[in-house]
C-alpha cells in the first residue's frame, strides 16, 4: 500500500474508545486496539488509526472520529437511504494520475459497473496498489 504522497505503508493500527464525551483527542485515556461497545452510558464508539510509514515521516496519527453510537429502539421513523461505500483496486508499475471511470453500484445485486481496469478485490501481483473509494445512495 502507498500513501497519497507514494510512500510505503508498512502497517495501520486502529484504536477504539467508547465513551459519554464529544471532546476526544488521541490523548484522551482508555483507548484501546479491541473494538469497544458503545452503551447507555457510553453514547460514542470512536476511532483513530495510526500509521507507519516505510519512509519518513514515519509515523502518522488521523483525527478521532464517531464511527457509531448507542441508540434506544424508538418509534418507527422515516424511509432512509441505501449507503454504500465502494473501492476499488489497481496494480501498476507507473503511477495513476486519472481516477476510475464513472460507475454505478446496484444494491439489489452488490454490483458495480463501471470503473473499467479497476477492480473490487485487491489484486495480486508486487506493483504498487491503488485504491479509490466512492459513496453510493439510493
Amino acid at each position: 500500500m502507498y500513501s497519497e504522497d507514494g510512500r510505503g505503508v508498512s502497517e495501520i493500527i486502529n484504536y477504539y474508545l467508547a465513551t459519554s464525551s464529544t471532546a476526544v483527542t488521541t490523548a484522551s485515556t482508555g483507548w484501546t486496539s479491541t473494538v469497544q461497545t458503545a452503551t447507555e452510558t457510553k453514547l460514542y464508539l470512536w476511532n483513530y488509526e495510526k500509521i507507519t510509514y516505510t519512509s519518513a515521516p514515519t509515523i502518522e496519527y488521523t483525527k478521532p472520529c464517531v464511527i457509531s453510537n448507542y441508540a434506544k429502539d424508538g418509534a418507527a421513523g422515516a424511509s432512509g437511504y441505501n449507503h454504500a461505500t465502494i473501492n476499488v483496486y489497481k496494480r501498476s508499475e507507473t503511477n495513476i494520475t486519472t481516477k476510475p471511470a464513472a460507475a454505478t453500484y446496484y444494491f439489489a445485486t452488490d454490483s458495480l459497473t463501471g470503473a473499467s481496469g479497476w477492480s473490487r478485490n485487491i489484486p495480486s501481483g508486487d506493483s504498487a496498489c491503488y485504491v479509490a473509494s466512492a459513496n453510493f445512495t439510493s
